[in-house]
């Protein structure tokens, strides 16, 4: 019989060094699949990929962003083995400044970002979310996304420009912002 306290060195280091990562990885694989069975199913696999690879990864590692980078790498797998995804270049074609969706007057402000997001190219709305969201550093994020910090600060740079256009088009429509007024993406 195993009784829970006997707990091996691995399993103890699992508890304490990955499951604490387990809602900010969900959360994260929400916004990448935009559904809770795929993200789900995302946040299992990471999970047992760094188990497994926990007894060969150095005590002093940077976890989060490790499991971040799991993560994002099955996610990105399983989007091309399913054909749905096409990684896009680094600049892409601007986004208009058009409504985000179509949107009742009252929805949620929160619906609107995640529609907001959802319009960004993958590249840059997955670096949104690792600094804005998960507050990861930007060397922590380059790691992540395996490119150099300049390339991340340009897709965080640029997404959140095009986040901020979307947005105040919203703001316009809802009436919290007036036609006319100079913002920061029109100045």
């Amino acid at each position: 019989m195993r009784l829970p306290w006997f707990k091996s060195r691995l399993e103890r280091r699992f508890a304490a060094e990955l499951l604490p990562h387990a809602d900010a990885l969900y959360g994260f694989a929400l916004k990448l699949s935009r559904s809770p069975a795929d993200a789900d199913d995302l946040v299992q696999d990471t999970m047992l990929k760094a188990y497994s690879a926990l007894d060969r990864t150095p005590e002093d590692s940077h976890y989060k962003g490790w499991l971040f980078t799991i993560l994002r790498n099955t996610w990105l797998s399983r989007m091309r083995r399913d054909g749905r995804v096409e990684l896009c270049a680094e600049t892409p074609e601007p986004i208009s400044s058009g409504p985000a969706e179509t949107h009742a007057p009252n929805a949620p402000f929160d619906d609107v970002v995640q529609a907001a997001l959802a319009r960004l190219p993958e590249p840059q709305r997955t670096a949104v979310l690792l600094c804005d969201v998960e507050e990861l550093p930007y060397d922590e994020i380059a790691r992540v996304l395996g490119c150099p910090i300049g390339t991340v600060r340009s897709r965080i740079f640029h997404g959140r420009r095009q986040l901020r256009a979307i947005l105040e088009t919203y703001a316009r429509d809802q009436g919290v912002l007036r036609h006319g007024v100079q913002t920061l993406s029109s100045s």
